[in-house]
């Protein structure tokens, strides 16, 4: 078992992982992925099927994880939109200057990878 450092460094780890692939592929993940990656003081004791679950196996209080959740997911759409600004050109450009089967493989690509670095998400934080 991780001790709580090791345990906040890793779920640190995991929302670089989560906002870098957001930025770099525009995908915002489900609030079940952001609601696991909420870490407090108190662990839930709530089984998952009751309606006073929080979402999050690293924290009970339910109010914390929906609105840290809130909060991560305007923050992680914000980004999504900066990284299709940002990205949208350049593949805008390889269409152009190469073929539109090139970009969209390059999508597909990215998209892959990204849900990849997800389940690495997954893993590293315990979920599976």
């Amino acid at each position: 078992p991780l001790s709580s450092g090791e345990e906040r460094l890793v779920m640190r780890c995991a929302v670089a992982i989560v906002c870098t692939t957001t930025f770099l592929w525009g995908i915002v993940p489900g609030d079940a992925v952001m609601r696991s990656l909420v870490v407090c003081g108190a662990p839930s004791l709530t089984p998952h099927d009751s309606p006073a679950w929080s979402g999050s196996d690293r924290c009970g209080d339910q109010k914390l994880v929906l609105a840290t959740t809130a909060r991560l997911g305007g923050d992680l759409g914000t980004i999504s939109n900066l990284g299709h600004l940002v990205g949208g050109p350049i593949i805008a450009a390889v269409a152009d200057t190469s073929s539109r089967t090139r970009a969209i493989a390059i999508s597909v690509a990215l998209v892959v990878s990204s849900k990849c670095l997800f389940a690495v998400v997954y893993v590293v934080s315990g979920r599976l």
